[in-house]
């Protein structure tokens, strides 16, 4: 194989493995290098830079670079046939601070760099992470709040929620690495909806211990089998004892399940109750319509407008989302508070949401954050 491996990690011997379009595996043992204090790094070069005739790679498999604790930067060159490569197997390492793979065919497609989580939280302003990738980086886990990266400037990281999910392992990976450090309905939602399991809504109760339970070499179809009883029976609950139902779509799929048939009248009046019982707090002039983001049928109003429309207080913007209400069916009222205590605690009268749901829900939309 023509592919060139530079390393510089403490590490016992381990490969990296390569497939190429026909299936083939190949791999190349990781060479313990030494190149200066503190300036571990890996740079790969695609065998198909070489010649036509070389092997088309198509995936790079990293899971021989897992215990490499000193590894900082990967560099990689000439992959343009690469369509797959999972960070997954660098999730525990904790001194990453460089991916450049401006020369390969990633360039397609976004990095999702969720496994990347803890290792990222510790990065500082005297410390960044450079990305060079010339595409979008995106997390399925909400990052807003937690990182600030450099590419020339600072930008921010894409939310890009999990679609779709065709293998356990790697997503049980990164479970285990954010576990802790990131809210537990931001992880176990992302999961949930990957698993086409997002029908039954945003729930309060954590389930990530009985997720991560789940063997990693399950299948996906087995994963599903297991949680999807105990995701309705969380639901059920939920509902039944007067909290969200934000989240929840009722349709053929939905009450082909019993438990969800039983309730289906339940939530439609619960939500058809809360919205005539709630008035749209005014505080000095600027509605508070994040009180309705924490309700079933405003979430989904609110989450269909565009953005700057919601998060601006400008007397157009606030009469299109009054004419989204009244277009929905909804009349609002509104009642003027003169201080934030006043509101907030009108607000915690009203919503029956824990403040993890609601942040959880404000940071997913990126609606009304301060």
């Amino acid at each position: 194989m023509t592919d060139a491996v530079k390393i510089n990690v403490m590490s016992s011997k381990a490969y990296l493995k390569f497939k190429t379009e026909q299936e083939e595996i190949h791999q190349s043992e990781v060479e313990e290098i030494l190149r200066g204090y503190q300036k571990d790094y890996i740079e790969l070069y695609g065998a198909s830079m070489q010649g036509y005739n070389e092997p088309k790679y198509v995936s790079i498999d990293l899971s021989g670079l897992a215990d490499f604790t000193n590894f900082r930067s990967l560099k990689l060159n000439g992959f343009q046939y690469l369509t797959e490569m999972s960070l997954c197997p660098l999730a525990r390492l904790k001194n990453v601070r460089s991916i450049d793979v401006t020369v390969c065919g990633l360039l397609s497609m976004p990095w999702d760099i969720t496994p990347l989580f803890e290792s990222l939280q510790h990065v500082s302003e005297d410390d960044p992470v450079y990305f060079q990738i010339g595409s979008d980086v995106s997390t399925w886990l909400d990052t807003n709040d937690f990182w600030g990266f450099t590419r020339g400037s600072p930008y921010k990281i894409k939310y890009k929620p999990l679609e779709n999910i065709q293998a356990w392992e790697p997503i049980h990976t990164q479970l285990e690495v954010v576990k802790g450090r990131t809210s537990h309905i931001t992880a176990q939602t992302s999961v949930l909806n990957g698993l086409s399991l997002g029908q039954y809504g945003l729930l309060e109760k954590d389930l990530l211990e009985l997720i991560l339970e789940i063997p990693p070499d399950t299948s996906i179809e087995n994963v599903k089998r297991t949680l999807e009883p105990v995701v309705i029976e969380t639901m059920c609950d939920q509902v039944e004892t007067g909290r969200s139902t934000v989240g929840i779509v009722i349709n053929d799929n939905f009450l082909e399940n019993a438990e969800c048939a039983r309730l289906s009248k339940l939530i439609l009046e619960i939500r058809q109750e809360e919205m005539e019982r709630i008035k749209l707090p005014v505080l000095r002039n600027r509605p508070q319509w994040d009180t309705f983001l924490y309700t079933a049928y405003g979430y989904e109003i609110l989450k269909n407008l565009d953005r700057k429309i919601v998060n601006n207080y400008s007397k157009q913007n606030v009469q299109t989302i009054f004419d989204a209400f009244k277009k929905s069916g909804f009349t609002v009222h509104t009642l003027d508070f003169s201080s934030r205590d006043e509101f907030k605690k009108y607000q915690s009268e009203v919503i029956c949401m824990s403040e993890e749901m609601k942040k959880h829900i404000q940071m997913s939309l990126g609606l009304f954050r301060n």
